[in-house]
């Protein structure tokens, strides 16, 4: 008897630990952007990546780039600015949201253990590692089109 309730005291322990996203997220997280051109779908690369005005990454031949972003705990946005010779610039404001697993295994917290799921949702709550963003982009670059001399 004394054996299985420790079992469980443990069992109960680890899945806190494990759906606690402040202990189980890092706060730098790679963001992988590709660049398509908006006509042909062919992927354009040497297309420069611009994070609150840091050159973060050049695309590389298969039109992709990967960066490392900084995690912000509580709502917050990037502005992301995509640029190369001959085509029109985008800029973006990349904002991070509540993420779906994080609440959720909080709240398996809760089924599973009154006390791991009030502790997994008020760390995560008040500190904000529920949020991400989102860490795959497809953007579409549209040539500039020079008017022909009549």
């Amino acid at each position: 008897m004394n054996k299985t309730i420790k079992v469980v005291g443990i069992f109960f322990a680890i899945i806190g630990l494990v759906s606690c996203g402040a202990i189980s997220r890092k706060d730098m997280f790679n963001q992988k952007i590709t660049i398509k051109d908006a006509e042909t779908k062919d992927r354009v690369q040497d297309v420069q990546i611009f994070v609150n005005k840091e050159l973060v990454g050049v695309t590389d031949e298969d039109g992709k780039v990967k960066f490392l972003v900084s995690e912000v705990n509580h709502k917050s946005t990037y502005d992301l600015e995509v640029k190369k010779d001959g085509y029109i610039s985008i800029i973006l404001k990349i904002s991070n949201k509540v993420g779906g697993g994080y609440a959720f295994m909080d709240t398996m917290g809760l089924v599973l253990g009154l006390v791991p799921g009030i502790i997994n949702l008020s760390v995560d709550g008040t500190s904000g590692k529920w949020y991400t963003f989102k860490r795959r982009l497809v953007l579409k670059l549209r040539p500039i089109k020079v008017a022909e001399p009549k």
